[in-house]
């Protein structure tokens, strides 16, 4: 294939063909018939209006498939008022700063691992079978385990002395109660 095949246009005249035309270049022509915007609309407004009327039908329980309504009013309530003592705005917050330290902590260690393993034989022998281990783990599995890390390092920070008391067996107030019990038994005998 020529170079110049790509600047003929099928049943272009010789003067429209300034030689530099290529075909992903060219306008394309105005499509006609119904855009895909109205097509969307309708489509939410029809599972809009079945969702609506399985729930005023109560095909299923409201516990599950509340009305429209009823969520859009709990909406108003919660960004109104809040839940669990903090409000939208702040859950919101708290959720994205998460997500961002997840993303600067990624880029920090992912890069030099990426490039470590793309430049150096010996990054690639050191980091490719942990890497393949990684993702037989399901995200499921991997994902609550993270969050409950999270929650329980929140808790300790923003009130330690309540984390003490939800930590379990590992916790100070346990570990104290525990040495006195045992202070207790070695008195005795």
């Amino acid at each position: 294939m020529s170079v110049g095949s790509y600047s003929e246009r099928p049943g272009a005249k010789a003067e429209e063909n300034d030689g530099f035309s290529v075909p992903w270049s060219r306008p394309r022509p105005k499509r006609t018939g119904i855009s895909a915007r109205p097509i969307s609309v309708i489509t939410i407004l029809i599972l809009l209006g079945a969702w609506t009327l399985s729930a005023r039908l109560q095909l299923v329980s409201p516990v599950f498939l509340p009305s429209p309504a009823a969520v859009w009013a709990k909406f108003v309530v919660v960004v109104r008022d809040g839940f669990v003592y903090a409000t939208l705005l702040q859950h919101v917050t708290a959720s994205l700063g998460r997500v961002f330290a997840a993303l600067i902590v990624a880029i920090i260690v992912g890069v030099p691992v990426g490039l470590a393993i793309g430049i150096s034989k010996v990054g690639r022998g050191v980091f490719d079978p942990l890497l393949e281990f990684v993702p037989a783990a399901d995200p499921a599995a991997r994902l609550p385990a993270a969050d409950r890390h999270l929650v329980r390092h929140r808790r300790a920070v923003e009130n330690p002395g309540d984390c003490d008391r939800h930590a379990g067996a590992g916790g100070a107030v346990d570990r104290r109660r525990r040495a006195r019990r045992l202070a207790r038994t070695h008195r005795r005998g």
